[in-house]
């Protein structure tokens, strides 16, 4: 019989020890739950923070968006209102008649030319080859004619702004 009290003794310690351990060992894996739970928890604030803070950017920007689009409404408006009204000025200038003399006929059916370059131009007949180091062959000959020359695009652009 001492010997079976032992034995239950001894099993009673070996149960007791046990039940310690166990404890132990749940109460660290709770504590490893729940700190994963904190973990989780806090890393879940920050991106719900971070969302918002996102949300609000996104906000201002529409509504940015939104003050603006009154004045370029406008603008667009103002815009399409001024190709329209270019639209009709090309149209009536396409429409009006010419303010140029008529070509007159001349032999055989041509037209006589209006505009011509010939001997009464004074430009030079022979242009200027520009060489590597900047300087032409007749670098001063050409000069001196092109100040004594017509300068024919002036001519043309009085012309063409007379006609407008």
């Amino acid at each position: 019989m001492a010997q079976a009290e032992d034995e239950v003794s001894e099993l009673k310690t070996a149960l007791a020890d046990l039940a310690t351990f166990v404890r132990s060992g749940l109460q660290q894996v709770q504590t490893e739950i729940n700190a994963s739970i904190a973990k989780v928890h806090d890393q879940t604030s920050t991106n719900i923070a971070k969302l918002q803070e996102t949300a609000d950017r996104v906000l201002r920007s529409v509504q940015a968006v939104e003050e603006w689009q009154p004045e370029v409404n406008a603008n667009l408006t103002a815009l399409q209102s001024t190709v329209e009204g270019l639209g009709t000025r090309v149209s009536n200038l396409e429409a009006s008649p010419s303010r140029m003399a008529p070509t007159t006929l001349g032999p055989g059916g041509h037209g006589v030319a209006q505009q011509h370059q010939g001997a009464t131009s004074r430009t030079p007949s022979v242009h200027e080859r520009t060489l590597a180091n900047g300087h032409g062959e007749n670098a001063s000959n050409a000069e001196a004619n092109m100040h004594q020359g017509i300068n024919v695009p002036g001519l043309f652009l009085c012309m063409w702004l007379k006609n407008l």
